[in-house]
């Protein structure tokens, strides 16, 4: 068996593609898969990983990286706290209002998913900490 991740649907045959997916699972289809890849609010973060054997696809995933809210509701908490999570190294980070406008280094910071080492391209970790030196940054809305 062989791992290959894409950047774009476009460079996965379509036929193959659709041949494992289950009847009327629009959502899994190539089509679908190339329609939210050329949306607006996803550039720059598609990723599709296919596992092949013997030449054939056996598996295929899309994975969309793009920045999240984030609504924590928490025994002890006497309202729910709001935040964004947005992905380490993405390219539409430089331009969001939101991150650029905070100043302090390690409050922006606070809001990344950062690339977990050593565990291939796919696996983030994103820490929460309600109070204290490393606090995540929360919003007042």
């Amino acid at each position: 068996m062989e791992l290959k991740i894409y950047k774009s649907v476009a460079d996965i045959n379509e036929a193959e593609w659709d041949a494992i997916v289950g009847k009327n699972k629009i959502f899994c289809t190539h089509k679908f898969a190339s329609a939210v890849e050329k949306s607006v609010f996803n550039k720059d973060g598609c990723y599709y990983p296919v596992i092949y054997d013997d030449g054939k696809i056996i598996a295929h995933a899309c994975v969309y990286f793009f920045r999240t809210e984030l609504d924590l509701f928490a025994r002890g908490l006497l309202k729910h706290l709001f935040t964004r999570i947005y992905f380490e190294g993405e390219a539409g980070n430089a331009g969001d209002p939101l991150l650029t406008s905070i100043e302090n280094a390690a409050a922006r910071g606070s809001l990344l998913a950062r690339h977990a080492a050593g565990t291939g391209p796919a696996l983030y970790h994103f820490d929460i900490v309600l109070q204290g030196e490393n606090e995540t940054a929360f919003l007042d809305i």
